[in-house]
């Protein structure tokens, strides 16, 4: 009986949905649209809704008009809190590298300044050990000719010694053994031609 029943009522539905779902056949005439208003196309209104499109959409994209609590796509803030935090994170990688390059530079000042004068203290040892050896040969030198001179001195000495021992003998001793010569040929002439 329950089988009866629902068999039935299934052909019934059928019947009901039949000329819902069937199509409008073709014989029947279409039904003529009537529009009581007439459309009007002004171009220089349309340009006008789409420049206030434009400029709602700019408005509306700026970060100034956004709200305060919803970030801008590009991840930044748009509170004055996350302005600030945003400004002082930069800030501290700002001093960070600026710390970061006044230490670098203050090491290669202090290198810098080892090197040069580890060079100066070189080249000052090796200006006094050619100061000492300057002075050493010309402590050499000044005794030889502190020598030289002393030899030159005694030997000058010596040659005025033996021109004066020459010159007094000369003179003592040979101008008159010569004019006693003189005088005994001029005598021997006086004697033999007997003048």
């Amino acid at each position: 009986m329950v089988r009866r029943t629902g068999g039935g009522s299934r052909r019934t539905a059928k019947k009901i949905a039949s000329p819902i779902i069937s199509p409008i056949s073709g014989e029947s005439s279409p039904i003529p649209l009537k529009f009581t208003k007439s459309f009007d196309f002004d171009f220089d209104s349309l340009t006008s809704s789409l420049k206030d499109k434009k400029k709602k959409t700019i408005v509306a994209s700026s970060p100034l008009l956004r709200p305060t609590n919803v970030p801008t796509p590009d991840g930044t803030p748009v509170t004055i809190e996350g302005l600030r935090e945003l400004v002082s994170s930069r800030t501290d990688t700002v001093k960070r590298s600026l710390d970061v390059c006044h230490s670098e530079t203050l090491k290669e000042f202090e290198s810098s300044t080892m090197r040069i004068t580890k060079r100066f203290k070189i080249h000052s040892q090796s200006c006094a050990q050619l100061c000492d050896e300057v002075d050493i040969e010309y402590k050499k030198i000044s005794d030889r000719i502190i020598e030289n001179t002393d030899l030159l001195k005694s030997s000058y000495l010596e040659i005025i010694k033996d021109a004066q021992a020459s010159a007094s003998r000369v003179c003592k001793v040979s101008i008159p053994e010569l004019a006693q010569s003189f005088e005994n040929a001029i005598e021997a002439l006086h004697n033999r031609y007997k003048i």
